[in-house]
């Protein structure tokens, strides 16, 4: 009985994301649709198996009755997802073509009327040969990257697609060990005893989907939240463009919209990896080469969604060093004189200046604030 209520109760919550991932869908390409249809699938069969389980409801006709067909095609869903996550996005053909293939092995099963041992050895081969697949996916965008763009992509979904893989492996294992030891049991109750051992698998998921809300909201949620910003210190960009695009650049506007969020995040993941190992400051360029965005688009996003220009941008990266030093006890240390020239300026007085002008604040005068803070 608590199984079958914990099942329901995920059933319940999955289909409660859903209106969220398709809102984001309408609104952001790059989701990954098989998130939608996986959690879609899942969702909807516990919470219908729920319901008729404590007879809430009887139907006559349940679409996830015919589990035989449903295996095999979450088996494709599960597939589709890490292609689309990991890899280039799958065309609508090969798309179909995934599918048609679990379609015609069901049909060739059913038309065969193939006796249950040999049904499962079946869908045993089948789902193992996508696990492969799934599995090789993963280890070629670990170890088989070209650029270091690439290897900041990975980083920043690692946790995410080790999750759903470490599911996809758990329930392809539940799965095949079921069916083996109950092969001659009722479907029912192998349904039943494979949604007890799956159901802290799918109550993690949920866990840490709403502890990453980046999952169901996107990079703009990263954004708003690092935008967060303490007193004194340096706010970057915009959440919203506030200046009305200017006539020269709708052009230039239409064909940056759909990866606009991406770039935003992507100059940001910069910013962080910089105030990490900074040694120098890009100009327009380097750091176009180095985003791999065209320079025009950047230069786009800099003068509708950052609050400084190109120029003073950069002096604020420098600045926003500065104030990571004096955090974490440079000035107890060291001096004025060597923390300006340890932020790459040129001397002193453009140091001191470009200080004030960003934070508000003279160097001693925020020092003394993050001191008080600190107590507070």
């Amino acid at each position: 009985m608590f199984f079958s209520l914990l099942s329901f109760l995920i059933g319940f919550v999955l289909i409660l994301l859903l209106p969220i991932l398709f809102l984001r869908k309408r609104t952001d390409k790059n989701i990954n649709p098989y998130l939608l249809i996986l959690f879609g699938i899942v969702g909807i069969q516990r919470f219908l198996d729920g319901l008729i389980f404590f007879k809430v409801i009887e139907l006559d006709f349940n679409p996830f009755d015919n589990k035989g067909l449903l295996i095999f095609l979450i088996t494709n869903v599960h597939y589709l997802f890490f292609k689309n996550l990991l890899s280039k996005r799958t065309t609508y053909l090969y798309d179909f073509t995934i599918f048609s293939i679990a379609f015609l092995i069901f049909a060739f099963l059913e038309i065969f009327e193939i006796s249950r041992p040999k049904y499962f050895i079946v869908f045993n081969i089948y789902s193992t040969v996508f696990v492969f697949l799934m599995a090789r996916i993963i280890f070629r965008e670990v170890f088989n990257k070209k650029n270091q763009k690439e290897l900041e992509h990975f980083k920043s979904i690692k946790n995410w697609t080790l999750i759903m893989f470490g599911l996809t492996l758990s329930k392809y294992i539940f799965a095949n060990f079921f069916i083996y030891i109950h092969l001659n049991d009722p479907i029912n109750q192998i349904k039943m005893e494979y949604y007890s051992l799956t159901n802290f698998v799918w109550i993690f998921i949920i866990i840490y989907i709403f502890r990453n809300p980046v999952i169901l909201y996107g990079n703009q949620f990263l954004l708003k939240k690092i935008n967060k910003s303490n007193v004194g210190d340096i706010k970057f960009w915009k959440n919203n463009k506030t200046l009305s695009t200017l006539k020269s650049d709708l052009e230039l506007e239409r064909r940056i919209k759909p990866d606009l969020e991406r770039i935003l995040f992507e100059i940001k993941k910069f910013e962080d990896n910089l105030s990490q190992n900074f040694k120098y400051v890009p100009s327009l360029k380097e750091l176009s080469l180095e985003l791999q965005f065209p320079e025009s688009h950047l230069k786009y996003i800099f003068k509708y969604y950052c609050y400084f220009s190109f120029g003073e941008y950069q002096n604020a990266l420098k600045i926003k060093y500065a104030i990571q030093l004096i955090k974490i006890g440079y000035l107890e240390r060291k001096t004025i004189d060597s923390l300006w020239t340890e932020c790459l300026f040129n001397s002193r007085m453009t140091f001191y200046n470009n200080f004030k002008n960003i934070t508000g604040y003279s160097v001693s005068a925020y020092r003394i604030n993050m001191i008080e803070a600190s107590k507070a």
